[in-house]
């Protein structure tokens, strides 16, 4: 195992444009079995309480070793919430693309990366009416070119598994 992360309560919260606090709209946390709730209002179990039976969240970055050497070398990530609530109103999901539009265009700017791939002004091929790079453009292509003892490279794989959400 190359890193373990283990977390209590996680909010994740959002400001509107001309709101003077932010609004929360979503929460992972941990889940406790009925034993083990205590007089805390929600019913989640008090700091000073043992953990006991509680599950928490947990993300783990796993790289087994072993295996033959002709093999791809595999990370796999795996994610844990055992719960999840959240409230996502209209204008809190609008702000949040906006803010990832401007993540993608910052990340873009830092690497370096121009449109060479854009295509010219005018041409209506494959119009679409959402401009992210979150919705690619298809391509394909041909694959006969490729022999067989082409290098396998590494593979990532991504497990995230929720136990209980409400929405």
């Amino acid at each position: 195992m190359l890193l373990k992360v283990q977390l209590r309560r996680t909010v994740l919260a959002c400001s509107l444009v001309d709101a003077s606090a932010a609004t929360a709209f979503l929460s992972i946390g941990g889940l406790a079995d009925d034993g083990d709730l205590g007089s805390d209002a929600g019913g989640y179990p008090s700091p000073s309480e043992e953990k006991g039976s509680m599950l928490q969240p947990c993300i783990r970055v796993i790289k087994p070793n072993g295996g033959s050497s002709n093999m791809a070398p595999i990370t796999a990530l795996s994610i844990d919430i055992p719960a999840v609530h959240g409230e996502l109103s209209k204008p809190v999901f609008d702000s949040l693309q906006y803010w990832a539009d401007d993540v993608s265009q910052f990340l873009e700017r830092l690497s370096g990366n121009t449109k060479v791939d854009q295509e010219p002004e005018g041409d209506s091929r494959d119009a679409s009416l959402i401009g992210s790079k979150f919705f690619a453009k298809s391509r394909t292509g041909s694959t006969s070119g490729l022999s067989s003892s082409t290098k396998e490279t590494p593979e990532s794989v991504i497990k995230m598994t929720v136990t209980e959400s409400e929405y």
